[in-house]
């Protein structure tokens, strides 16, 4: 017999696991077996996986492929489908397995709030551990990262399942090569559309490979810069620093990389968590960000308000992300 845990549930699981746990574990199982109902033993066990991820009991979402109505429980959710859209699943032993994270991230159109769905395709295309398992993780840098076409791929496959037009309005807005959550918050708020409360900055690219001038490179020891975020028509970085910058080793190394930088033609803004915590100051990092680009921002209080309400979201699990820092 077979389980397969589909959006909520998987969404759970998918977020305790480590990525590089992901590819050995992908399987593809014959129609045969997928048509198996899960059996009330499967349950139990899938049931028990759960409440050692979570405190608070959860709905189990199983898919459920074929018209067979015996063995339903009151007590699972079923999601119809055909075999044809699953692909391969990501095993999780005792005969219980999961949809893969691209087809998991169509379903999350089902449920997930516009912010929360741009939000889960930076942590699929990122290499850091999301909300809850960042706290527990003491390396957050060895999950690899899920390439943004391949997302784009399952959509394009999968046109006529639930939640595609919202997947793929999300992941207009996702760019590869977040290292961190908050590096995702800051980027969030930059590409979100203006009516949501963003700046909409379209042109922006993550995790960029610069090469230092051969006329400056007697000012760092390093042949190239990685930038957080780039708009290279405004030649404008963006950094986010976290705890580690406070060091003053890193202060100092901070210095060389943006004098040399600067020299190169390129600016940098940098972000501080102060900055996302506070309405004011972060209101007049949003004005330096849209003088550079040339942007005009909306005048009225409204923006604000929705402004206000998007950085209060994608900082809503700073607390757990300083501690575990």
């Amino acid at each position: 017999m077979t389980m397969i845990l589909s959006h909520n549930t998987a969404w759970l699981v998918y977020r305790y696991m480590h990525r590089t746990d992901i590819a050995p574990r992908r399987r593809r199982l014959s129609t045969a077996l997928l048509k198996q109902a899960p059996t009330a033993l499967e349950v139990d066990r899938a049931r028990e996986m759960l409440a050692c991820l979570s405190d608070e009991p959860a709905e189990l979402h199983v898919i459920n492929v074929g018209t067979s109505q015996r063995g339903r429980r009151k007590d699972v959710v079923y999601h119809r489908t055909s075999a044809a859209y699953l692909g391969e699943l990501i095993y999780l032993g005792n005969e219980i397995y999961m949809v893969a994270p691209e087809l998991l991230f169509i379903q999350a159109g089902q449920w997930m709030s516009f912010w929360q769905h741009v939000e889960f395709g930076y942590e699929l295309c990122g290499s850091y551990l999301g909300f809850p398992v960042f706290a527990r993780s003491a390396d957050n840098q060895k999950r690899a990262s899920l390439r943004r076409a391949v997302l784009a791929q399952a959509i394009s496959v999968h046109v006529h399942m639930r939640g595609v037009a919202r997947a793929r309005r999300a992941l207009w807005y996702v760019r590869e090569g977040s290292r961190s959550p908050m590096e995702t918050a800051m980027m969030v708020l930059w590409v979100v559309p203006k009516r949501q409360g963003g700046l909409g900055i379209r042109a922006i690219e993550m995790d960029v490979h610069i090469p230092i001038e051969r006329e400056f490179q007697n000012m760092t020891r390093r042949s190239h810069f990685y930038l957080d975020a780039y708009v290279r028509h405004a030649r404008l970085n963006f950094e986010y620093d976290g705890r580690q910058h406070r060091l003053d080793t890193q202060i100092a190394t901070d210095h060389e990389r943006d004098n040399v930088l600067a020299r190169q033609g390129i600016r940098v803004c940098r972000i501080s968590a102060s900055q996302l915590n506070i309405a004011s100051e972060f209101r007049r990092v949003v004005a330096f960000v849209a003088e550079c680009l040339r942007y005009k921002l909306p005048q009225d209080a409204d923006y604000y308000v929705k402004q206000d309400k998007l950085r209060r979201f994608v900082i809503r699990h700073y607390d757990i992300y300083a501690r575990a820092a």
